[in-house]
């Protein structure tokens, strides 16, 4: 059987932003796990990536100062400091072994050695928080068939499919496939029928319950 590749993919400015290292921890973790899962935006990236590297090869050449190299590394330094790792492996609870692309493993296991465990929201519904900077991030497992509460969004949503799929109206998303989704979207994404859905979901800004069954979600969800 061939392998499936996504059909659904970021805007091309996200692209263009994450190969000049232009954006935010928790978009770029997002973004970052697609990309492993998509050639075609991998592809992508190295194309911005190789023409921003020709851009730089045409500035012209400019003195620097006696200190910028010490400044530069302080600078780099600093870009890279991300969230601390943990000093062994921590595996996952019980039944919880997942393949994980590469961008998500430390962060799991940060998760995982923080708290414990997965949290249940609702009935099928099923959370674990991510520790990473600029907008909320979360792991979220939906069960065959299960719902998500109708809801809107004050900011820009980003929900990346891993394993399973799940329906948000007539369209479908599968492993790989990323949905955004911003203030003008109101919806009820359903998982499908053949089993349970795994997604990398960042959210920024408040999710928009319009339902009760929503609001008591969103409430469990720290919204």
């Amino acid at each position: 059987m061939a392998s499936r590749h996504p059909g659904h993919h970021p805007a091309e400015d996200q692209l263009a932003n994450y190969a000049a290292g232009d954006m935010a921890e928790a978009p770029a973790l997002v973004i970052a796990t697609h990309l492993a899962l998509c050639p075609a935006c991998r592809r992508q990236v190295a194309d911005y990536e190789a023409l921003g590297g020709e851009l730089l090869s045409e500035l012209p050449d400019e003195s620097l100062a006696a200190d910028s190299l010490t400044k530069t590394l302080v600078k780099l330094d600093r870009a890279n400091a991300g969230p601390a790792r943990p000093s062994r492996s921590i595996n996952p609870p019980a039944g919880d072994s997942l393949l994980l692309p590469q961008p998500l493993r430390d962060y799991m296991s940060q998760a995982w050695a923080a708290r414990g465990s997965w949290r249940s929201v609702m009935p099928g519904l099923r959370t674990l928080k991510l520790k990473a900077s600029g907008a909320k991030v979360w792991m979220m497992e939906l069960g065959a068939g299960r719902p998500i509460p109708h809801h809107g969004h004050r900011g820009q949503e980003m929900v990346l499919v891993l394993s399973g799929g799940y329906h948000d109206g007539e369209t479908g998303y599968g492993p790989g496939d990323i949905q955004m989704s911003g203030p003008e979207t109101i919806h009820r994404p359903v998982a499908d029928d053949d089993g349970p859905c795994l997604c990398l979901v960042m959210v920024e800004g408040a999710i928009r319950p319009t339902s009760l069954l929503g609001r008591l979600v969103a409430s469990l969800f720290g919204y």
